[in-house]
């Protein structure tokens, strides 16, 4: 499927209609978001039955992923009502569901906005940038570096050989994931152009694909903050919280 759409499609008119949609004379199609689906469809139109398995299975897919964008993010907000970092209303739990229903109700209305921003806002975003590149910096990067800091600062108890380890694999990871993430930020601005590799990688809007690389951690660390100095005229210190490790 992949080689017959570069070869019959085309990666620029693939990336245009991704971020743009197309149209036809039978009204085209509105705009077909980083998803092969549309394009699927099409070979299976003149074909009702099939085209209503192929939707079927894609609907499998994103089930799959909504339950897990939705409970990953939910149980983050849980967890950080318990830690003081959030409002204690995100650590209502359901008696019949069994789950944090405010915070699951939280993220659903932002994932909602965020869909409807990308879609009418010109929100639009790479799925490689949000799921490549910030997953490598602002999640597997920070799992390296702690690695690293466990084993200087002795927060648990390690062999000496387990220490040099836990340092080593986190110095390799780190340097890997800034050489990857950085190779592909420098060479995807530097190629940027309708025909470019960085279009492809930065699809719909520059600007946008790189403010929110810069944007995670700054405001996660301004939130923070502004939560710290909110906890601390309470008499609660919520930095206490990150001086351990939880026993899970």
């Amino acid at each position: 499927l992949a080689f017959q759409l570069q070869h019959y499609i085309g990666e620029a008119f693939y990336d245009y209609t991704s971020v743009n949609g197309w149209s036809s004379s039978s009204g085209g199609i509105p705009i077909a978001p980083t998803s092969l689906l549309s394009y699927v469809s099409l070979i299976f139109l003149n074909s009702p039955a099939l085209l209503f398995i192929v939707v079927l299975g894609s609907l499998t897919w994103y089930v799959l992923y909504c339950i897990i964008d939705i409970a990953i993010p939910s149980r983050i907000l849980f967890a950080m009502a318990f830690d003081g970092l959030a409002p204690r209303s995100f650590a209502r739990v359901s008696p019949k569901l069994h789950s944090p229903y405010v915070s699951a109700l939280v993220i659903a209305a932002i994932t909602a906005f965020f869909d409807y921003a990308e879609i009418y806002l010109g929100f639009s975003t790479n799925g490689i940038v949000q799921y490549g590149i910030n997953f490598m910096l602002w999640a597997y990067l920070l799992a390296a570096i702690s690695a690293i800091v466990i084993a200087k600062r002795e927060i648990i108890s390690l062999s000496s050989g387990s220490k040099k380890l836990f340092a080593t694999l986190g110095a390799i990871s780190c340097v890997v994931l800034l050489s990857a993430s950085g190779l592909l930020i420098t060479y995807g601005v530097a190629t940027y152009s309708s025909q470019g590799f960085g279009s492809a990688l930065f699809s719909g809007n520059l600007v946008v694909n790189l403010s929110t690389i810069a944007a995670i951690p700054i405001v996660a660390l301004a939130l923070y903050e502004v939560i710290r100095r909110v906890r601390a005229a309470q008499g609660i210190r919520v930095e206490l919280a990150f001086r351990e490790i939880p026993p899970e």
